[in-house]
């Protein structure tokens, strides 16, 4: 009995943790990017119902690196992909 308990302490220990630690990077990266759908949204929602016709941001590019942007209500055809 003693030897099957410490075979699955090491299963748990050595694999489990680790593939645990995996999902979890993986549900913040999910999360990270929900927030950022989110703002946008927001942001979105907001120029549309304040009747803005453009709007001045500062946007993280990571490592606390901003650029300024700026996000019109009428998108510009010329410049979509």
């Amino acid at each position: 009995m003693a030897s099957r308990v410490a075979t699955l302490e090491a299963l748990i220990n050595e694999q489990l943790k680790v593939e645990l630690q995996a999902v979890l990077d993986r549900r913040d990266g999910v999360y990270e990017r929900i927030a950022q759908c989110l703002e946008l949204r927001n942001n979105m929602r907001m120029l549309l119902s304040e009747k803005l016709k453009a709007v001045k941001t500062k946007i993280n590019l990571g490592c606390d690196f901003y650029v300024d942007a700026s996000m019109c209500a009428q998108p510009d055809p010329r410049r979509q992909l």
